[in-house]
């Protein structure tokens, strides 16, 4: 099930690669519809779920994909691909997970609505399970099938778009060497996303350092931090492991 109003209180976090996170008030949010994806999608969601076997508790969770942006041309089939296999990586295949790939104004005003913060970010999670955290058991928190939810997450595609372009400027300016060793010094999503300036390429990275906050992984306290870029590091890997990093079907500005 989606959280609603009658939902219990869901608390956002964010990301934005250029500084420590902060306390965050709770917000609901609304349900979102599912679209349609592009001809031709790569890989599809069966093929990318052929590698893991059926979920113990015998139940298929709902992957529901909203794409309202119009900036870059993306296949909803493959981003559902990519988060049923995260979903199977971290052992929540039973469980329901939302996304929506909004416009830079949609984010803009959910950041500003609940964290004053009048500017866009990349992602923005909101935790079903707020009180979860990396070390307990998810099922502990569930008692009806509406439990059966991880939370929502809200991506920026345009904010992602110019982060890839800016990006790719300051490379060729610092020199694609230099770049790439920093890069590669810098750990988790963040590291992965800075040897990349594809949209198709950052967004299943998104996805994997927003699931890491719906599990209740945080990144302020240095302990935290390191376990939470342990388990985005672990799963980068399995999903490159599986040909999913990437092959979003961006297609140019439309």
């Amino acid at each position: 099930g989606w959280a609603s109003a009658e939902a219990p209180p869901l608390r956002m976090v964010t990301t934005t690669w250029t500084g420590a996170g902060a306390d965050i008030p709770s917000a609901p949010v609304a349900p979102f519809a599912t679209s349609a994806s592009p001809s031709n999608p790569q890989p599809t969601v069966a093929a990318a779920l052929a590698p893991f076997p059926p979920n113990d508790v015998g139940r298929d969770g709902c992957v529901l994909v909203r794409n309202t942006q119009r900036t870059v041309e993306l296949s909803v089939e493959t981003i559902e691909a990519q988060l049923r296999a995260l979903l199977a990586l971290i052992g929540c295949a039973h469980m329901d997970v939302g996304l929506w790939l909004a416009s830079d104004a949609s984010v803009r005003k959910m950041n500003s609505d609940y964290r004053g913060m009048a500017k866009s970010t990349d992602i923005l999670s909101f935790p079903f399970h707020e009180e979860l955290r990396p070390h307990h058991d998810l099922m502990d928190f569930v008692e009806t099938e509406d439990d059966m939810n991880l939370g929502d997450m809200v991506i920026s595609v345009p904010y992602v778009v110019r982060a890839c372009a800016r990006d790719e400027k300051e490379a060729r300016a610092v020199g694609q060497t230099k770049w790439q060793e920093e890069a590669e010094q810098t750990r988790g999503v963040s590291g992965a996303m800075s040897l990349t300036f594809d949209v198709t390429e950052r967004v299943p990275l998104l996805l994997v350092h927003g699931v890491c906050h719906l599990l209740g992984h945080d990144h302020i306290e240095d302990d935290d931090y390191e376990g939470m870029v342990a388990e985005e590091e672990r799963l980068i890997g399995e999903l490159k492991a599986r040909g999913l990093l990437g092959g979003g079907g961006a297609s140019g500005g439309h």
